[in-house]
């Protein structure tokens, strides 16, 4: 049953991930960047869960969760919208870089 969840979850993330990258998209530049951010945080929380709780097996389960929650809100990029004459761009910061992307 879990590996039919993690496969609809793949499954999903892929179109989104396809949606949000495809330069023809109907999208807006906001929505792809609410996807974006959401991607990013699940990415960056996976990482992060399992190997604490894998490592860590002394601790409830709730603080792991809390504990790897608070680190992926910290580290998960912060992206705006920055509207330009020409077109709206996406502005993607990482706190481990100095410089911001803009897409």
């Amino acid at each position: 049953m879990a590996a039919f969840f993690v496969s609809q979850i793949r499954i999903v993330c892929k179109q989104l991930l396809y949606l949000l990258i495809n330069k023809n998209s109907f999208m807006k530049n906001q929505i792809k960047a609410k996807g974006l951010h959401f991607l990013f945080f699940l990415f960056i929380y996976m990482c992060l869960y399992f190997p604490l709780l894998y490592f860590i097996d002394s601790i409830n389960r709730a603080y792991i969760t809390g504990i790897t929650a608070f680190l992926t809100v910290m580290i998960s990029p912060r992206l705006k919208v920055i509207k330009a004459q020409s077109r709206d761009k996406i502005q993607i910061t990482w706190i481990f870089q100095k410089k911001a992307q803009i897409f």
